[in-house]
C-alpha cells in the first residue's frame, strides 16, 4: 500500500530515542545491515481506540507487541 506505507526503524538493545528513524522506503529496510539488529513496526496513523467511561476525550491509544524472526534472507 503506497498510501500508507510509513515504518518505524529502531534498535534491539538501545532506549531513549537513540538511533530510530522513519521511513516509507521498505526496500532500505530490507536492505540493514545484519550486524545491526533492529526491529520494525508498522506506523498505524488511524489506530484503534479503547473507549474508557472513567477517561474523557475520544479513547485510548493500546499497543499489541509482537516479534517475528525470519527464518532466511529475503532477496
Amino acid at each position: 500500500n503506497q498510501i500508507d506505507n510509513t515504518w518505524i526503524v529502531k534498535p534491539i538493545n538501545l532506549t531513549r530515542s537513540v538511533d530510530i528513524s522513519i521511513t516509507n522506503l521498505f526496500d532500505m529496510i530490507i536492505r540493514l545491515p545484519e550486524s545491526r539488529s533492529k526491529i520494525v513496526s508498522k506506523y498505524v496513523s488511524n489506530p484503534v481506540l479503547l473507549e474508557i467511561p472513567e477517561i474523557e476525550g475520544n479513547g485510548v491509544k493500546f499497543d499489541v507487541r509482537y516479534i517475528m524472526r525470519g527464518a532466511k534472507v529475503l532477496h
